[in-house]
């Protein structure tokens, strides 16, 4: 599971809260203000990640046809509309 820190106060967590699950390693920041609930991110991670990193944002192309099952897992996630992020592959 991947969260944007506004979700996250919008679930009822607050900062205090957050700061503990961060330190207790339950939280990870992946991205600026995104948190991740496993110390090791997965590919799905790192994509939920990037959706949740910029709102309105959705999952395109390659990275689409992968989660549709059409293609193998991409080496790579980018999000080319916020500049060519990149998300490397987990390998998971």
């Amino acid at each position: 599971m991947c969260a944007h820190l506004q979700q996250l106060r919008l679930a009822g967590l607050t900062n205090t809260e957050i700061g503990r699950r961060r330190r207790r390693g339950a939280l990870v920041e992946l991205l600026p203000a995104v948190y991740c609930s496993r110390r090791t991110p997965t590919t799905i991670d790192k994509v939920h990640a990037a959706a949740a990193a910029l709102p309105g944002a959705v999952i395109s192309h390659r990275t689409a046809a992968w989660l549709h099952g059409l293609l193998p897992e991409p080496a790579i996630v980018d999000e080319p509309d916020r500049g060519g992020v990149s998300v490397p592959h987990s390998g998971a």
